[in-house]
């Protein structure tokens, strides 16, 4: 039948990769095969259809996206599913990839960021791979804007107000950040009461930022495409945490410093302006202070402000500290196993009374008005926001006493909780210095050490340089100095030193014994007549005096004769000349008379203290003239 059509089904092997398959046919009949057809080719690739798609809806946070399949073609593999890709508009490196079934036909992207332009596409899947994605189509995410107004009421209250210009029945749900903590906390405000006040764990001198969405109560409680935003920030308040890592910098016999950080950020509630700065003996002998301080320019490092204190002025009234008349802290604050006294409120700079003394612009000292209290009141101003770390130095004090110091932050509302009080104690100073033995080469001194584990150095100086030597003498109350100089002034001094510093350096003065010269005359020289010769020289080096020269011993001889003269210092002419024609400069000289003419001399001398002769000078031999 020539107008019959035939069909033949040829099962294949799914191809996992791409592949052209080529077909022929040719009729058979008794007589045997036909002649082939043309050749058929197939070729068998990823999906060439690209699927037609259009946004069907778009909320405040979500688009969705559906498409229609197209007719398969002969040759074209089935589809197994959907890539769908979509991404901020300008963001392609941040897109997302949503495998889909090959049944589905559209899709609801949610979770979108409003006002905010999409690009989206869609490309089919077979077995071999993934086909062309469509052209993106882009689209927008947008809403309305709510009216919200945050209003600060106080330091740790705020009123949140929601304005909705449509009508109906919306529930708003609210968020709370705080800024610098990236804290949240929600809440609901329902459009019949659209103010709601907000207390807990707002926090004075901080940023907060409200987010409104707005719901719609009608019937499906839906998100309604209405925003809003709005920031305020805080009032301040005092402080709520005290200054931190108070602690013992450096300690002497007369000063300590100490030094803090400031309060935690979040608990300062505002900028901080200045700290007090309180300290006492604890054994009740009070002093009265007077304020001196660095000058504080904009040169100086902003890292680190010095305060000094002098408390050289005592007070008249010792009365001491009865602690059944002082308020105390709470009991983490309470040392009274110490009997420590400790203010129950901050001393504000305006509630003091200036003390007599020097004071700067940029510093005040005070007193509490109490006078049972006699505490010691340091201001010290922040003349920089950067600035964190601190220091005080309070001076002339009393060495090995018990002093404790409290520092509180202040700012524009006043001051906040005190730090938690340290002990300091200066350092003893050496009691009963006194020289024991002197010799000519060692001094040995003496004495007192406290009952305390302080090391003791001690140095040796000449001309009040001390680095001649120095001496770490731990646990020891006496110590030796040999291989000194005789007769030389030495400048002893001792004091006790530990982790923190050092104290007061005590000091006494000796000088060692003397001891025979251990050097000869110097310069040496003679020149005359006949009958007399002129002798001049210098005293020995200091070094090798050993004591006070008090007289020379000159020998002279001939070969017959042996002269010897004893010459006092007192009575010794400097620079004297008889019987030379040119003179020499020297320190001393001699007139040596009633020689022979025409004779030859040698002559030596020796330098003497109380302690005895040093040694002689070298020979000098010498000729008298011809008469």
């Amino acid at each position: 039948n020539i107008n019959r059509i035939y069909t033949k089904n040829v099962s294949l092997t799914t191809p996992t990769s791409r592949v052209t398959y080529n077909f022929w046919i040719a009729a058979i009949s008794d007589a045997g095969i036909g002649e082939y057809s043309d050749r058929v080719q197939i070729t068998y690739d990823v999906p060439e259809t690209v699927p037609s798609t259009a946004i069907t809806k778009i909320t405040c946070n979500s688009l969705t996206i559906n498409w229609t399949i197209t007719e398969l073609f002969v040759g074209q593999l089935p589809h197994t599913g959907y890539i769908m890709e979509y991404h901020i508009s300008d963001r392609r490196n941040n897109s997302k990839l949503v495998p889909l079934q090959a049944n589905e036909t559209g899709y609801e992207i949610l979770h979108l960021t409003p006002n905010t332009e999409y690009a989206i596409c869609i490309s089919a899947n077979n077995s071999i791979g993934q086909g062309n994605c469509t052209t993106r189509t882009n689209s927008t995410v947008s809403r309305e804007n709510l009216i919200i107004e945050l209003i600060v009421e106080a330091s740790r209250i705020l009123n949140v107000t929601v304005n909705n210009s449509k009508n109906g029945d919306y529930i708003y749900n609210c968020s709370l950040e705080c800024l610098p903590d990236s804290e949240w906390q929600t809440f609901n405000i329902n459009s019949t009461s659209p103010t709601k006040q907000l207390t807990e764990s707002i926090r004075p001198n901080t940023a907060y930022e409200v987010t409104c969405l707005t719901y719609d109560l009608s019937a499906t409680k839906k998100e309604v495409c209405i925003e809003g935003k709005s920031n305020a920030t805080t009032y301040t308040d005092k402080p709520e945490g005290p200054p931190t890592n108070v602690a013992l910098k450096v300690a002497s016999s007369d000063s300590f410093t100490v030094e803090w950080s400031s309060p935690n950020r979040s608990l300062q509630n505002g900028n901080i302006t200045s700290y007090i700065v309180t300290f006492w003996l604890i054994d009740n002998e009070y002093e009265r202070p007077i304020v001196t301080q660095r000058n504080t320019s904009a040169m100086d490092n902003l890292s680190n402000h010095s305060l000094s204190i002098d408390v050289s002025q005592r007070l008249d009234s010792k009365k001491p500290v009865s602690s059944t008349q002082e308020p105390q802290e709470p009991s983490k604050y309470s040392h009274n196993s110490l009997n420590i006294p400790i203010l129950s409120n901050p001393i504000d700079s305006t509630s003091v009374t200036m003390l007599q003394g020097t004071m700067t612009s940029s510093i005040n000292m005070s007193l509490d008005n109490n006078e049972e209290r006699k505490r010691f009141i340091g201001i010290i101003n922040v003349t920089s926001p950067d600035t964190s770390i601190f220091n005080f130095t309070a001076e002339n004090l009393m060495s090995d006493k018990l002093y404790s110091l409290y520092v509180k932050a202040v700012n524009i509302n006043g001051s906040g909780p005190m730090s938690i009080p340290i002990n300091i104690t200066t350092v003893p100073q050496v009691m009963g210095l006194k020289v024991e033995n002197v010799t000519a080469n060692s001094i040995s001194v003496k004495w007192n050490m406290p009952n305390l584990k302080y090391t003791v150095w001690i140095s040796l100086a000449v001309n009040d340089s001390y680095t001649t030597l120095t001496l770490n003498v731990t646990g020891s109350k006496d110590h030796t100095f040999e291989r000194l100089d005789p007769y030389r002034n030495y400048t002893i001094g001792i004091f006790l030193s530990y982790q923190f510093g050092n104290g007061s350096k005590v000091r006494i003065n000796q000088a060692t014994d003397s001891s025979k010269p251990t050097a000869n005359p110097q310069n040496l020289n003679i020149s005359g007549k006949a009958r007399c010769v002129d002798l001049g020289w210098n005293a020995p080096e200091v070094s090798g005096r050993n004591g006070i020269i008090t007289h020379y011993i000159i020998q002279l001889q001939n070969d017959s004769e042996i002269y010897a003269y004893n010459l006092t210092t007192s009575n010794i002419v400097g620079n004297e000349m008889k019987c030379r024609e040119t003179a020499v400069q020297t320190e001393y000289s001699w007139v040596i008379e009633h020689l022979k003419p025409n004779t030859t001399y040698n002559i030596s001398m020796a330098a003497a203290n109380i302690k005895g002769l040093g040694p002689y000078t070298n020979t000098l031999d010498f000729n008298t003239e011809e008469d």
